[in-house]
């Protein structure tokens, strides 16, 4: 799974309460991005349908939470990073191979 930027900060909200309504979610996002109500609902929602949050509709307000571990979404970007490292060693290898 690689996440965007943005959903990075909206996980790394989620990450730190128990649930959270839109209101505190919003509030705590808008100083850093400078996001309406409206894009933070809109990302909740593109992020539900990745699986990536859950919403409690049962609740009102609803309740948003991260459907998806920190740990686990930070070993998925060191693996891409690892594997972006790996091809530009293997390509710096190959310019020095074919250079001699």
């Amino acid at each position: 799974m690689r996440l965007s930027d943005r959903e990075w900060k909206v996980l790394e909200v989620l990450w730190q309460g128990e649930g959270l309504a839109l209101g505190p979610v919003v509030e705590a996002l808008r100083p850093g991005t400078g996001w309406s109500r409206n894009t933070v609902f809109t990302y909740l929602t593109r992020m539900e349908g990745k699986g990536l949050v859950t919403i409690d509709k049962q609740r009102v307000p609803h309740l948003y939470r991260p459907a998806v571990a920190r740990s686990d979404c930070a070993a998925a970007e060191r693996r891409v990073i690892q594997a972006w490292i790996a091809l530009l060693g293997a390509a710096r290898a190959k310019r020095r191979a074919h250079r001699t």
